[in-house]
């Protein structure tokens, strides 16, 4: 985490457990100008929080770094031992839930595309962390917080 002033504040956003404990907090977190969040699954609460704080989010721009193993694995694990004692392979799995991502078939990553990270207004891209940080330059400062300003509107008129 850095509030440097040579920089716009950013925080890395992983996990919730990372920053939930002290001296990170809700209130904490929504003192920063931007978040660099790196989603682990479709679909995580955290994100709707983060974006709802109308706290501007930058995520990875490449659909190959979003690659969600252990989501993936762990629904199929446990699809697996639900079935009992005729469990089905991880192959009828996939095919069964009617999965469209599969994080070891490259061509399946054009799925992930479709996801909120992906289809919310608001949110920002970066294709490197060379780029991530020039995109948190001072200079943007008045940027993050002008975006901010519209997630708030949008937020509202989301209900």
């Amino acid at each position: 985490v850095s509030q440097s002033e040579s920089r716009t504040p950013i925080v890395a956003v992983r996990m919730p457990h990372s920053f939930l404990e002290k001296p990170f907090s809700w209130q904490h977190l929504s003192e920063y100008t931007v978040a660099a969040f790196f989603p682990h699954t479709y679909f995580l609460l955290l994100f709707e929080e983060l974006y709802r704080m109308a706290l501007p989010l930058l995520i990875p721009r490449q659909l190959n770094k979003h690659i969600y193993q252990i989501w993936f694995t762990d629904i199929t694990r446990k699809y697996h031992y639900l079935e009992g004692k005729n469990p089905m392979t991880f192959h009828a799995i996939v095919d069964h839930l009617s999965l469209k991502y599969h994080p070891w078939n490259a061509s399946t990553y054009h799925n992930v595309a479709s996801t909120d990270y992906f289809c919310r207004p608001f949110i920002e891209y970066f294709d490197s962390l060379a780029h991530m940080l020039d995109l948190t330059a001072p200079e943007r400062r008045d940027h993050f917080l002008e975006t901010r300003r519209k997630l708030v509107k949008h937020n509202r008129m989301a209900g």
